[in-house]
């Protein structure tokens, strides 16, 4: 069996926050994040058969860090759903999400909180 190929562009690390989705069919969504990084998030959600999201749909967030709300302008790339081949191999359901747009002081505070969480596997 040949071993996966990582290509992402930065590291990820574990991070449990909250993330508000502005852009969410039907009105705001809050969602925890599982991992994140300087250009992408994983939203986690146990009921991701409640969300419309599709690959290629973009998304404006914001994670919270204290008072402070981290903005970003997303794409989903990879949808993880109920009764998915990865959810049954024991993924968390939820959406990666590349991070396509965000301002330079967000893109700071972001570095910030990731010098935080643990280096995710």
């Amino acid at each position: 069996m040949a071993t996966p190929v990582n290509t992402r562009e930065h590291q990820r690390v574990v991070l449990d926050a909250f993330v508000k989705v502005a852009s969410a069919p039907g009105g705001e969504a809050l969602f925890r994040t599982r991992d994140l990084s300087l250009s992408g998030i994983f939203l986690f959600t146990p009921a991701s058969q409640l969300y419309d999201f599709k690959v290629g749909q973009a998304l404006d967030l914001e994670l919270a860090d204290g008072a402070q709300g981290i903005r970003a302008r997303v794409v989903i790339v990879r949808v993880v759903g109920d009764g998915s081949p990865e959810a049954a191999a024991g993924a968390p359901t939820g959406f990666g999400c590349k991070i396509v747009d965000m301002a330079s002081e967000d893109r700071q505070a972001l570095a910030a909180l990731l010098g935080r969480g643990e280096p995710a596997a």
